[in-house]
């Protein structure tokens, strides 16, 4: 059996890569010197990221013609710019910025995602896919609690509330660019 992949597919390994590239920010993030609370909340979310990458890999097709690993390498307009904003305030430890973005943007908008995409499933005919989307729903619901408290510390602490907003602006700015109205990818025609 051979066959292409679908556009559920297409946005499992969107959702794959996303986790991906969180597990490795925030993990390298969580031993880069940020506060003690913060780098402790990124060593958590890390792991968090990386169930939900094996998660969603363990979504993807294994059949002739689809290469798993490909699709999740291919780049995801919109997502990919946002992690990389996000990618430079974890390095430069502007952990107030950080979280704000993570919180909300981020973590909100792959929240939003999967509840849309939990949506259109049932237990039914989608055992599997409902139940771990289920799960990672439920997990960024708690990681961004956990994060938006930490940010409004981090923000009242720093006095960096400015610059929490104007990420959080040009991060939506960027998104909106590329088409992304719910989530962090652009949806496509048979999206889930």
């Amino acid at each position: 059996m051979s066959g292409t992949a679908t556009p559920t597919d297409q946005w499992t390994a969107a959702q794959c890569r996303i986790a991906r590239r969180l597990f490795h920010l925030l993990g390298e993030a969580g031993v880069a010197g940020h506060d003690a609370p913060v780098a402790i909340a990124f060593t958590e979310a890390a792991g968090q990221f990386a169930w939900h990458e094996e998660l969603y890999f363990d979504l993807l097709p294994a059949r002739v013609g689809v290469d798993r690993d490909a699709l999740v390498a291919e780049g995801v307009r919109g997502a990919d710019e946002v992690l990389d904003q996000l990618e430079a305030l974890l390095a430069a430890t502007r952990g107030a910025a950080a979280c704000f973005l993570l919180a909300r943007v981020v973590l909100a908008r792959l929240h939003a995602d999967v509840v849309t995409a939990r949506a259109g499933t049932t237990r039914e005919l989608d055992g599997t896919r409902a139940r771990s989307l289920t799960l990672v729903a439920r997990d960024l619901a708690e990681l961004r609690e956990a994060i938006e408290l930490l940010a409004e510390r981090a923000v009242a602490a720093d006095g960096a509330l400015d610059e929490a907003n104007r990420v959080c602006a040009d991060a939506e700015t960027s998104l909106r660019a590329a088409d992304v109205v719910v989530g962090l990818c652009p949806r496509r025609a048979g999206d889930p």
